[in-house]
């Protein structure tokens, strides 16, 4: 669902459809489209950003933060799931292995 790529890692305060797109790793054309389906869909809002009215920001809206909230919970409960029965190693391993992955995965 496009949407939870919108919503996922999207801050509170907002961010630039620019900003989406490289978070994303999309073309900005890509970002703004799956944005305006976030936006008709109710999932985010589009508001004007506080230290520059020229700047537009892509915002979560509370349906939206339910949203993101209710699919972290079941990413969670689900690894939780799958890794139940492992033994506590093989589960600090994986955890590592993530984090090393999510490291060098960050953009920039």
């Amino acid at each position: 669902m496009r949407h939870l790529l919108v919503l996922d890692g999207l801050p509170a305060q907002g961010e630039s459809v620019r900003d989406v797109a490289t978070r994303l790793d999309v073309a900005h054309s890509t970002a703004s489209r799956f944005v305006s389906r976030a936006e008709r869909a109710g999932v985010v809002t589009r508001t004007t950003a506080p230290h520059d009215t020229r700047q537009t920001l892509v915002v979560p809206s509370p349906s939206g933060r339910e949203l993101a909230r209710r699919a972290e919970a079941f990413r969670l409960d689900r690894l939780a799931a799958i890794v139940d029965a492992w033994d506590e190693e093989d589960v600090r391993v994986l955890a590592e292995g993530l984090r090393r992955f999510a490291a060098a995965s960050a953009p920039g």
